[in-house]
């Protein structure tokens, strides 16, 4: 007996279970994730290896060649491409796409530790990363105002610590604003008048700038840890660092060098408007909820502007999220109106029944496919949204086949039950 002789003769179990479809598809609908684009694992790592000064001669022959050599014996690895360039050496390794690109990352990592001391000293350590789409940025935010750069910089990063503190957010990245730094003008002669180095100043502020454990002291049931503090605060703590004490004389970082507390060199730059602006790029976790996630940086947002009552401006440059709440709730008018649609239309050709049971269909099988993806994890993206309103279509025309089938047997004379079945075996795969 099919699975649709068995629902005939069983009607009061349909029922239940379009009931409980309905319930539970629901609640899975509305906790179902919402992405901009499916996670989608591109089976690529991108090696770079910086050699800072280096030609792109030597970059070749003291970094990419080694590295090629030994990156070859990969399994599963399908291409390797190289680039040397001035300071840098980068390689390009494609795997095949049936290999878990975490187990490739790891492989690739054992091996440049391995030839890691084969590379000259100056070689800085090498950096591996890799191609996720779905950490592109959800939404971009500019700040805008005319307090000042720097003032503007310290509500950014006040704006940025806030939309990080959200459930599901993976990072914030700045561009644009000032960062303080501190700077050791070396003066040259002093350097030589003491017979001293660069090196010498470098370790002396290093080694001055920690913090020391000093043990613990047990005093009746209570047990203290004792630390020495010794970072610097200030830039008068890096002035009084001690070089070296030649003769008993101490020769301090203040008698060879001017130390100066300034900004760092500017990388990036945002304007708005001809204004000096900051941007923030709001980057999710993958599988975490977009729409969910945009709500509560537009919140904090909001919260921000009416802090400051208006000295700072906030701008929305890109916004996935309004992209994806858009094609929802397309995706929403369109079961409703395939359902009223569809209901009128087969309402005045083969009655109340008939029009009522295929309609039906299309809430109940997009319900059903929202229990079915949030079982297997998935997250209703764009790709996913797109398929279902593509399937809406062909599920309203078998519907109709089906139904018009079962209509014409009824009309024949037959009851409904062998009507039912007949119209569906001639019909059914």
């Amino acid at each position: 007996m099919t699975p649709s002789h068995l629902a005939i003769r069983n009607p009061v179990i349909i029922y239940i279970l379009m009931l409980v479809i309905g319930v539970w598809g629901t609640l899975s609908y509305l906790k179902i994730p919402r992405e901009a684009a499916p996670d989608i694992t591109i089976p690529l790592l991108i090696v770079t290896v910086p050699f800072p000064g280096a030609s792109p001669e030597d970059v070749e022959s003291l970094i990419t060649n080694k590295a090629e050599q030994e990156l070859q014996t990969l399994k599963n690895l399908k291409e390797i491409k190289s680039t040397s360039a001035e300071g840098a050496s980068t390689l390009t390794l494609e795997f095949t796409s049936d290999f878990d690109i975490s187990e490739a990352r790891t492989k690739v990592r054992e091996v440049m530790d391995s030839i890691k001391p084969d590379f000259p000293d100056d070689v800085e350590d090498f950096i591996i990363s890799e191609i996720n789409l779905s950490e592109q940025p959800l939404m971009i935010v500019n700040l805008a105002g005319e307090m000042g750069l720097l003032r503007l910089t310290d509500i950014a990063e006040d704006v940025k610590e806030e939309i990080e503190g959200i459930p599901g957010i993976l990072e914030v990245q700045r561009a644009g604003g000032l960062e303080r730094e501190i700077r050791v003008y070396v003066n040259l002669d002093k350097l030589s008048y003491y017979q001293l180095d660069l090196n010498q100043i470098s370790s002396a502020i290093s080694s001055e700038n920690t913090n020391l454990p000093g043990g613990t002291v047990t005093m009746g049931p209570t047990k203290y840890l004792i630390r020495v503090p010794g970072e610097f605060e200030t830039p008068e703590g890096i002035n009084d660092a001690l070089i070296s004490a030649p003769g008993q004389v101490p020769v301090r970082v203040q008698d060879v060098a001017n130390v100066v507390f300034g900004f760092k060199e500017i990388t990036t730059k945002s304007r708005l408007d001809g204004l000096e602006s900051i941007s923030l790029s709001v980057v999710k976790r993958s599988g975490e909820n977009l729409l969910a996630i945009r709500n509560n940086v537009l919140k904090i947002l909001g919260q921000v502007e009416q802090r400051y009552q208006g000295e700072v401006k906030f701008t929305i440059l890109s916004d996935a999220g309004k992209r994806v709440q858009r094609i929802v709730k397309d995706l929403e008018n369109n079961i409703l109106s395939g359902f009223v649609l569809v209901l009128l239309v087969l309402l005045v050709v083969m009655g109340a029944t008939n029009a009522l049971l295929v309609a039906t269909a299309i809430p109940l099988s997009f319900l059903l496919s929202m229990i079915m993806m949030e079982a297997l994890g998935y997250t209703l993206n764009i790709v996913v949204l797109f398929s279902l309103i593509l399937a809406l279509g062909l599920l309203v025309d078998n519907a109709i086949v089906v139904v018009e089938n079962i209509f014409r047997h009824r009309q024949s004379g037959k009851n409904r039950i062998e009507s039912a079945m007949l119209g569906v075996q001639e019909i059914a795969l």
